[in-house]
């Protein structure tokens, strides 16, 4: 943008010169001013470069018309020059716009919320379910870094020269992440109290599995996940298990089974400096 910016202004400038020299009349320096004002609504979203072009002739005529064409000519480009710079220490020193920098704190973020919408959702497993203000903000919290966390990868294909890896593992790791939080906001939906202690065993170990997983993932074991996941098909197939235990018993084991991608995912992505 800043360099079409300048190159737009700097156009705009050369072909204006001629435009004063040869149309000397108000009349037709009306007729360009209006045309030239609808060429510059028309291209600002298409065309920058262009639209710019046509914002610099406006001007030159409209200066013009008060009897300061040639004067002001000089001063627009000084002025576009700086304004740029401006533009472009703030953007690259000041303040980025580029939030996608701060991806580990954005994952590290959402991570930690989406577990404690975990945990305020077992609590009620435990203890019977409510609406109290720490589990809906707990619940709104989850969704609302989701939403951080989406915003902040999309980010990353906008910008110039882009790291297809980096952007590939990063789209994949928003899609295991929102699953994630689909598994538990079903888990969630569904949420009422359970007396089963095998149940309330299995939701503790995925909750201490997936709290590990946040803190410290090379102590996350492979195994230790298959053998939860073998331990939930035995008891999902136990004849006396109902269809709501069921339910919570397919959430706990997609939670585990996209755990191992998801963290393989979320490693490559902390390692990355980006610059």
């Amino acid at each position: 943008r800043l360099k079409l910016r300048t190159l737009g202004t700097l156009l705009g400038v050369i072909l204006g010169i001629p435009i004063l020299y040869f149309v000397p009349s108000i009349e037709g320096q009306l007729l360009l001013t209006v045309i030239f004002g609808v060429g510059f609504f028309y291209l600002r979203s298409k065309k920058y470069a262009m639209a710019t072009l046509m914002a610099t002739l406006v001007v030159l005529l409209i200066f013009n018309l008060k009897g300061a064409g040639y004067a002001v000519i000089l001063p627009r480009i000084i002025d576009t020059l700086i304004g740029c710079l401006i533009a472009w220490l703030a953007v690259s020193c000041i303040w980025p716009d580029w939030n996608f920098r701060n991806i580990s704190s954005n994952i590290k973020k959402s991570s930690q919320a989406t577990l404690n919408y975990l945990l305020a959702i077992l609590e009620q497993y435990q203890h019977g379910k409510n609406n109290s203000i720490a589990y809906r903000t707990a619940r709104r919290l989850a969704h609302n870094a989701q939403i951080d966390l989406s915003n902040m990868i999309s980010s990353l294909s906008t910008e110039p020269n882009p790291d297809p890896v980096l952007i590939r593992n990063a789209f994949r790791y928003l899609v295991y992440s929102h699953s994630q939080l689909s598994y538990i906001s079903a888990l969630g939906s569904h949420r009422e109290q359970v007396s089963d202690p095998q149940i309330l065993q299995l939701l503790s170990a995925c909750q201490r599995t997936l709290t590990t997983a946040l803190s410290n993932p090379e102590n996350v074991s492979q195994q230790d996940i298959q053998n939860q996941l073998v331990e939930i098909r035995q008891l999902s197939q136990q004849e006396y298990i109902s269809t709501h235990l069921l339910l919570v018993l397919k959430q706990i084991s997609l939670l585990l089974e996209t755990l191992p991608e998801l963290l393989s995912l979320r490693q490559q992505l902390l390692a990355v400096e980006i610059k």
